[in-house]
């Protein structure tokens, strides 16, 4: 057995090291931070030290063989510095193509050069569709703070690994109300259920925190949406005011302004048609009597692509506030929606676990979602 202690200034670098010299075959053993030597030491930062073992019975020209593929690749991710000197002007966007192509390279990690413990994380994530950059940026944090007896322990890497998850989805906001009327609009593509998610917190807003509550549709597109909120109103004890202009929202609003909270079903929009997306902006009014928070309202169900893509194509059109999640009873993957809450800082509300109302719909709990993410497990 070959140990070798390798000392960079990341964990990153000194898994390069040890791929490198070891192959994928490597075990590593311990890591640790350690502080520089010498006279200058006072000011240089703290360095990564991996140690790793290997067979050295290895046939020695198998492992040269890698070396110079290894070397081969280098070689051709060395075409990085040549187009990025060259991008200037118009070819700003290939500049950012590249570096980002180049980010996630340097991001992504071969699981085969983890322990088996944390392969089997980063198997986990990547089985709940997290995406691989976001898995191995999870599992390379666990392989870094971890000490060699701790990797074993299969229970204290998944409790290090939710902790980990968690912390992406620790921007939690509710719905809430101050002195003035709160007045918030549920935007988003058909069918992600925004008219029962209205109806779930209509009741709740009602019932268990006995506020006054103004109900306003827009969604004049499809009829049986305009009954099913005015059924929803009707059991409630709400009524509910149908508009069909961007005068008629703003008179609406104002109505209601004697309201606790006032909530707006809005149509369906396709985020591919451009049209669509403008009637939406011109439907919320802006102005100093009139504040709106923007809740855009995805489902759970969907692809981490198209996902981005809605959000992506409405956050340029109108100023996104929050953000509920949907029909989570309608997967066993969750990782999409950790891809997602990684790329943006708008924070999450709400998410709706079923069809009933009220009752299916909660409160963001991150430990919980950090959960379901790693282990599939539903709510």
């Amino acid at each position: 057995m070959l140990v070798k202690k390798y000392i960079a200034d990341t964990v990153n670098e000194a898994m390069k090291k040890v791929k490198y010299e070891m192959g994928d075959s490597a075990v590593i053993l311990h890591t640790r931070k350690v502080k520089p030597s010498g006279l200058f030491a006072f000011f240089k930062k703290e360095q990564v030290e991996v140690t790793a073992a290997m067979d050295n019975r290895e046939n020695v020209e198998e492992s040269v063989q890698k070396k110079q593929f290894s070397e081969i690749n280098k070689e051709k991710l060395n075409i990085k510095p040549k187009v990025i000197e060259r991008a200037t002007g118009t070819d700003s966007e290939v500049l950012k193509m590249m570096q980002k192509m180049m980010d996630e390279i340097e991001t992504i990690k071969s699981p085969n050069s983890y322990p088996k413990s944390i392969q089997k994380i980063y198997t986990d994530l990547i089985n709940n569709d997290v995406e691989p950059k976001i898995a191995s940026r999870i599992t390379s944090s666990i392989l870094e703070n971890t000490s060699f007896s701790g990797i074993k322990d299969q229970e204290l890497l998944e409790r290090e690994t939710i902790s980990l998850v968690q912390e992406y989805f620790h921007k939690v906001e509710p719905l809430q109300i101050e002195a003035q009327s709160k007045i918030a609009a549920f935007i988003g593509p058909t069918g992600v259920g925004k008219t029962t998610t209205i109806a779930k917190l209509a009741a709740h807003f009602a019932f268990v925190e006995k506020k006054s509550v103004g109900l306003v549709t827009a969604d004049t597109y499809r009829i049986a949406a305009v009954e099913q909120l005015k059924t929803y109103g009707e059991i409630i004890g709400i009524p509910v005011d149908v508009v069909f202009t961007p005068k008629e929202m703003k008179s609406a609003i104002e109505n209601n302004l004697n309201k606790d909270i006032i909530l707006i079903d809005t149509a369906g929009r396709s985020h591919n048609n451009q049209l669509h997306m403008t009637e939406l902006k011109i439907f919320l009014p802006e102005g100093k009597d009139i504040e709106i928070e923007n809740i855009l309202v995805l489902a759970a169900t969907a692809r981490t692509k198209d996902i981005r893509n809605i959000l992506s194509t409405y956050c340029a059109e109108v100023k996104i506030d929050k953000l509920i999640f949907t029909k989570l009873d309608e997967t066993n993957t969750y990782g999409p929606l950790l891809n997602v809450i990684a790329d943006t800082k708008i924070p999450i509300s709400y998410v709706t676990t079923g069809q009933n109302v009220p009752d299916d719909i909660e409160l963001i709990v991150p430990s919980k979602l950090a959960q379901m993410v790693l282990k599939e497990k539903a709510l």
